[in-house]
């Protein structure tokens, strides 16, 4: 199975997700945390919603630091600088788009 925890600063976001943890079943744990302070060493899969562009760069360092070979990044509308996405997807023109990251690290 997949260990899922989620982390949110925005407190009402936070109530919203914890919310539709319990009436969905779910075993997934969200945290009012800031994503920096987050330690990613055990993530399998990382998905970002939403990163500003500002935090972009900083953000990018920070998982390539922590995370494990083969950690993959869904992110919806940020695109890293310094890595090169395995999948790139836009369902519509209106649609921003998904981009696919996995963590490769030299042998």
């Amino acid at each position: 199975g997949v260990n899922a925890i989620g982390y949110e600063i925005f407190w009402l976001f936070v109530l919203l997700i914890k919310f539709r943890i319990i009436i969905t079943g779910s075993d997934a744990k969200i945290y009012r945390e800031d994503f920096f302070k987050a330690d990613f060493y055990q993530a399998d899969v990382i998905y970002l919603f939403g990163t500003p562009k500002g935090l972009a760069k900083k953000l990018e360092q920070k998982i390539w630091n922590e995370c494990k070979q083969g950690t993959r990044i869904i992110s919806y509308a940020c695109e890293f600088v310094d890595h090169e996405p395995i999948e790139r997807n836009k369902p519509t023109e209106q649609d921003l788009s998904f981009y696919v990251y996995e963590i490769k690290k030299p042998a």
